[in-house]
């Protein structure tokens, strides 16, 4: 008897043993949830708010130059306020925990270059993004001789091989396109003088490349290669471009989109899994999954305003899916847009911080998110002569809107949107291959466009 009651006394002092441990791991998961997710939701807030930041420092930017054109001097300011009136002050201002920095540079005598650029520290690791827009003088009697409503072809380049042009982004200089197959099919062209534009570098990527974004020194290449759906192409040498790194999503879906913004590229693919994956690349040679969003639709091309990606897609209910990216590890449906018809949206660009740009079958849509972003709000469309194969926009005079499409005889299309409540196309320039990609260059005031002209894969359009 006494062995027995020994024996239960020492089971139940294992019993206790066993169930102190497991009520302290799980309160030791319970606790690490809570924080990653306190942490998750700061980190978002944080970037939130320094979107607001950045918004505000352009918007006072434009306050002085309505003050005086000749207020925006070249440099990197902070800001300032008194009696009611902004101003510059200093290299940089702080808010909080974010450092503010204004930098102007000139485009030409009556347009400057504005970037609000934040820094600030999140848990120990420093983070910043920025803000671009161009600021003209419009108190400026601009005599010009040329204009967009009667654009023209001014170069092109015949790139060896019979592989069609598809897609095109565009630095600085350079233009940066990619091929339908061949050797190479990432090529790099100098486009400094538009009616000759130069071949200077190129490279073979694995696969098929779908699509381009280009943000600093590196290009972000989606690609159909299941090993390597999205390819990151080191360009701080435009005429020896390579592979830097490879990310590899799950599944052998292909990728048809890609976007960046911030330390995030955002991947938009084909049905089967993952169809959207978000991916870190705050050290661009070393990618990592973030998150995936999965739906049953295919994705083509993928744009992000603030907290949210717009993903264009063949879901007849549904042709643009509004995610919410604000926590990248959890992106969640928040919306949708319901295109009118059954045609599929392929394209899609945004700009100003609150309008997109959409295309779908023949027609042309600008949608408004500066009100609800989850809900965006329809101000007009155009219709072209054939299908929507790229958008891009707006010019420096932030008054045109660009698009490439198969229509025969009407392959770049020109659309005023200088009246958001009624765009339309006022010009059209016959070239003879499909305009499948178009760039527009805030520095040259031109657009590249990517063919699938077997002698000119590369067009530049300019203002005539």
């Amino acid at each position: 008897m006494i062995k027995e009651r020994s024996s239960i006394k020492g089971f139940i002092t294992v019993e206790v043993l066993l169930a102190s441990a497991l009520f302290a791991l799980l309160t030791t998961a319970l606790i690490g949830a809570m924080v990653y997710g306190q942490q998750a939701t700061k980190i978002s807030g944080d970037r939130s708010q320094a979107v607001l930041l950045a918004d505000e420092g352009i918007e006072a930017v434009r306050s002085i130059r309505d003050e005086d054109f000749a207020n925006l001097t070249d440099g990197t300011f902070g800001l300032g306020i008194g009696g009611g009136q902004w101003s510059f002050a200093g290299a940089s201002d702080t808010q909080g925990i974010y450092t503010r920095a204004i930098t102007i540079n000139s485009i030409d005598a009556v347009r400057k270059s504005i970037t609000t650029a934040i820094s600030w520290n999140s848990f120990g690791r420093p983070k910043s993004m920025s803000v671009e827009t161009i600021l003209s003088n419009w108190r400026a009697a601009v005599a010009t001789s040329s204009s967009w409503p009667d654009a023209i072809t001014d170069g092109t380049y015949n790139v060896s091989g019979t592989n069609d042009g598809l897609k095109v982004a565009v630095q600085g200089d350079y233009a940066y396109m990619i091929l339908a197959g061949g050797n190479p099919d990432f090529v790099v062209f100098d486009v400094s003088d538009s009616t000759s534009p130069s071949l200077v570098g190129g490279l073979s990527l694995s696969g098929t490349p779908a699509n381009i974004y280009v943000d600093g020194n590196y290009a972000y290449v989606a690609s159909n290669t299941n090993s390597q759906e999205l390819q990151i192409v080191d360009i701080s040498g435009p005429a020896s471009p390579s592979v830097a790194a490879t990310f590899n999503a799950s599944g052998n879906n292909d990728a048809n989109g890609v976007f960046v913004s911030g330390d995030y590229a955002y991947l938009a693919r084909d049905s089967g899994s993952s169809e959207m994956v978000i991916i870190n690349i705050s050290n661009p040679l070393s990618p990592s999954l973030v998150g995936t969003y999965n739906t049953s639709a295919n994705f083509y091309e993928v744009t992000v305003v603030g907290n949210y990606a717009y993903v264009t897609s063949d879901n007849d209910a549904s042709e643009v899916y509004v995610i919410n990216v604000g926590i990248p590890a959890v992106p969640v449906f928040a919306g949708f847009i319901n295109l009118a018809g059954t045609d599929d949206a392929l394209t899609i660009w945004s700009y100003g911080g609150n309008r997109l740009i959409i295309g779908q079958g023949d027609v042309v849509w600008l949608y408004s998110v500066s009100i609800l972003p989850a809900f965006p709000t329809l101000l007009s469309s155009a219709s072209l002569g054939g299908t929507v194969r790229d958008v891009t926009g707006l010019d420096n005079s932030s008054s045109y809107i660009f698009a490439g499409s198969d229509a025969n005889g009407a392959e770049f299309n020109v659309i005023d949107a200088s009246n958001e409540l009624g765009i339309s196309v006022v010009r059209t320039v016959n070239e003879n291959g499909d305009v499948n990609g178009v760039a527009y260059s805030t520095n040259y005031d031109l657009v590249i466009g990517a063919s699938d002209s077997n002698n000119r894969e590369i067009m530049i359009f300019i203002p005539n």
